[in-house]
């Protein structure tokens, strides 16, 4: 036997015990490919060697990534979501076992920190003044940088972007500029938003959570990361937010296409918002424009006047 088809076969033999795991599990998505560099899911989620390496060790060694593997590799919760809400939930089973001894040392003393929650970080939640960001520029420049006179070559900017992908599917990093037609320009109840269309499905559907929901789609032979706009888990809804002639376009499409797709293998549905659809369900008699800033305000009214010229 050659050993490339040996290593073939030791590589089948680790799949199919991961697969295992995965059956044992309750789990519909399985390892379809595995090579000691890359590993494909069998939703067509691919991944090259160190991120291939993270996820076997994920479903190696923890027991909640196997329990809702098929949810995380879907783009449903992310890795970091999965954790806090483990973490959480370990807390409240330590304080149900240790809380009472906990009470008795305390002896009816309040905590050193209650009622000031926040605080000790509070110099992190202030934005730097202008002045404070030219003096950190210059530190940085030229020869402080911890980047000056380094060269990254071809394969270390594609392991970076891979790893940047990978960040963005499982959640933890969401690009400011997803949209760069819009930056953050609305806000509904304090919270921003990248259009005032997508503030205002908000206030139309309150069950809806935003940009959780990431998805791998194929453009110019090139894998890329949809963040589609909301996710619905109450009425099983995929939302989708786009103007009429934005969804036209080829990336549009690719987009729609890979949605639709995970929408069918989820049981969920698919939803696109565009001009039409809002102002034939959405009653601007309803809208409370109290909720959203003065700008946001101003762009939805002025939706239904065209609308209604129309």
């Amino acid at each position: 036997m050659s050993s490339k088809t040996k290593n073939y076969h030791d590589y089948n033999k680790i799949k199919e015990k991961y697969n295992l795991i995965l059956k044992d599990n309750n789990q519909k998505i399985f390892i379809s490919f595995l090579t000691e560099n890359k590993i494909i899911f069998s939703n067509n989620i691919s991944f090259s060697k160190t991120d291939r390496n993270t996820w076997l060790k994920r479903l190696r060694d923890s027991k909640i990534c196997v329990e809702n593997f098929d949810r995380l590799i879907s783009g449903i919760i992310t890795w970091e979501d999965l954790k806090k809400k483990n973490n959480s939930n370990a807390a409240k089973f330590a304080w149900i076992l240790k809380g009472n001894d906990i009470k008795l040392k305390m002896k009816g003393r309040s905590p050193w920190n209650k009622g000031v929650y926040g605080e000790r970080n509070s110099f992190h939640n202030k934005s730097h003044t202008n002045d404070t960001k030219r003096i950190i520029s210059e530190k940085n420049k030229g020869e402080n940088n911890g980047m000056y006179g380094r060269k990254m070559s071809d394969e270390d900017k594609k392991l970076q972007s891979q790893r940047m992908k990978t960040k963005i599917l499982e959640g933890g990093f969401t690009p400011n500029t997803n949209n760069r037609n819009t930056h953050w320009e609305a806000v509904l109840d304090g919270i921003k938003y990248r259009s005032s269309w997508e503030a205002l499905y908000k206030f139309y559907n309150s069950n809806s959570i935003y940009e959780k929901l990431r998805i791998s789609y194929e453009y110019n032979n090139e894998t890329k990361i949809y963040i589609v706009d909301f996710i619905d888990e109450v009425q099983k809804l995929a939302i989708e937010i786009k103007p009429k002639n934005i969804l036209k376009t080829e990336i549009s499409k690719a987009k729609i296409k890979s949605l639709n797709e995970w929408c069918i293998n989820n049981n969920y549905h698919l939803l696109i918002v565009d001009e039409d659809w809002i102002v034939s369900n959405i009653d601007s008699d309803i809208i409370d424009y109290q909720r959203f800033d003065e700008k946001t305000q101003s762009k939805i009214k002025k939706l239904y006047e065209i609308n209604k010229k129309n």
